[in-house]
């Protein structure tokens, strides 16, 4: 074998690889520069404008729908979990809460954990952990403020914000 011509063929491959790679990143970037103009054209400019021209429906002549709607995001973080659980249980929507039990087996195991139901708590060690599922959570609290219910929404991370939709025509056939 010619050694000259493998190192040239491994030297052309990888400069492929990183001229693919350098690529790759303009891409990215250039996909996150379009996800953050639509995501301000979606819920900050189209919106503002439909407020000020006192529109929340809108249908163009080309049938395209434009609809502005009030959306909410929701989020219990770690460090106000027991906080925000002790909101939920005192106003009595603690049935929003999930508990998890989740008991590790290491590999080899299977059998053990088979076996689990009536000695969990003898032979291994149990984490105990309450939850409330996200689409739950931000259920409940678009519920909340669309009936004008006091929450905490710090307590929460609540962030209420308006998002237009574009429908478009049904095609024909």
């Amino acid at each position: 074998m010619n050694q000259t011509k493998d190192i040239d063929r491994v030297t052309a491959l990888a400069g492929l690889l990183i001229g693919t790679a350098a690529r790759i990143e303009r891409i990215e970037a250039e996909l996150a520069a379009a996800r953050a103009d639509y995501l301000r054209v979606e819920r900050e400019d189209l919106p503002e404008l439909m407020r000020e021209v006192g529109l929340s429906h809108l249908t163009l002549t080309n049938g395209v729908e434009v609809i502005v709607s009030e959306e909410v995001t929701a989020s219990i973080t770690e460090e106000r979990r027991a906080a925000a659980h002790a909101w939920l249980r005192e106003h009595n929507f603690g049935g929003l809460i999930k508990t998890l039990v989740t008991v590790p087996f290491g590999r080899g195991e299977e059998e053990d954990a088979r076996r689990l139901a009536s000695r969990i708590a003898e032979e291994h060690e149990v984490a105990l952990t309450e939850t409330v599922h996200p689409q739950t959570l931000k259920a409940f609290v678009k519920e909340q403020v669309e009936d004008g219910k006091p929450l905490p929404f710090d307590l929460f991370g609540v962030h209420p914000f308006s998002r237009a939709k574009i429908k478009l025509p049904k095609a024909k056939k």
